[in-house]
């Protein structure tokens, strides 16, 4: 089954935790309760690589797939994440011509396969 993950599991996974009446997030009780994150570069950057994954001992990898023939012809570029624990061994992936939803993508693969 491959299941998707929601931003508010993403953000939950990160460790941000969600107040049930307001609906506000917030990192612990010494920070000011937030709307829900964005899923853009900075928060996920913010919360789940500075964050999680640093926790965890991964790190990414990035590259664009540019080729000049395919963009001419109206392909987008493919922004390409990857989750590496250790040099080696991968843990996460994800493409996108969103450099943010292939981040997002990547870091859910994790949490996939943490939670099967």
């Amino acid at each position: 089954m491959n299941k998707t993950i929601t931003d508010k599991e993403l953000w939950e996974w990160c460790g941000l935790s969600q107040n049930p009446w307001t609906k506000k997030w917030f990192v612990d009780a010494d920070t000011k309760a937030e709307p829900q994150p964005q899923i853009d570069l900075n928060n996920l950057f913010k919360y789940a690589v500075e964050g999680k994954l640093k926790e965890l001992g991964y790190h990414l990898t990035y590259s664009v797939d540019y080729d000049e023939w395919f963009i001419s012809k109206g392909r987008p570029l493919l922004h390409h994440w990857t989750v590496l624990k250790g040099s080696h061994q991968l843990m996460g992936s994800g493409e996108d011509k969103d450099p943010a939803l292939a981040l997002k993508k990547a870091i859910c693969g994790i949490i996939k396969a943490k939670s099967s």
